[in-house]
């Protein structure tokens, strides 16, 4: 959704743009990071995941898109995964169940994973993470002080996360 004049009911909206460069308009919420997770049962029946060509052993989870993987395989420096072992979803809630479940490894970041990261309900097995998309407000009114006290907490919330995984996941 956008502001403009048929929006004037908004006084904001939260939008993501899926590549880390800054996004035309608003204020940068949140840069998220993105890396592999699995379940912790998957990461202790296989002491191979403990490096990254690990993964070549283990059935890939994504949605439509294998983009994630191939940047981040490239910057791990692995060799191309094998597509025909790979689980494709229509919807990231499946891909999450079925990590969860340890049916494979998924692409995962720090926004939308942090509640399964920090409870340990999913692992990150590798240092290796690279900058994903990027959350940023734009507002309608910029002038609005009410808004002003809003996105003075949001951003708050936001830093406290940010601090959150980088103590816990290193990030």
């Amino acid at each position: 959704m956008r502001l403009d004049e048929e929006n004037t009911w908004l006084d904001g909206v939260i939008q993501y743009s899926p590549h880390a460069d800054n996004p035309k308009s608003g204020q940068v919420l949140f840069r998220e990071s993105v890396f592999p997770v699995v379940s912790p049962k998957l990461l202790s029946d296989d002491p191979e995941l403990c490096r990254p060509t690990g993964i070549l052993r283990h059935r890939i989870l994504h949605e439509s898109s294998v983009e994630w993987w191939n940047r981040w395989q490239k910057e791990a420096g692995v060799e191309k995964l094998k597509s025909d072992t790979d689980a494709s979803f229509m919807g990231i809630e499946s891909a999450f169940e079925a990590v969860k479940r340890g049916d494979g490894i998924l692409m995962g970041d720090d926004v939308l994973m942090a509640d399964e990261l920090l409870s340990g309900e999913l692992v990150k097995p590798f240092s290796v993470c690279m900058p994903g998309g990027t959350y940023s407000l734009v507002r309608q009114r910029p002038d609005d002080e009410a808004m002003s006290v809003f996105v003075e907490w949001l951003l708050a919330l936001c830093q406290r996360h940010k601090d959150e995984m980088k103590r816990i996941l290193d990030l």
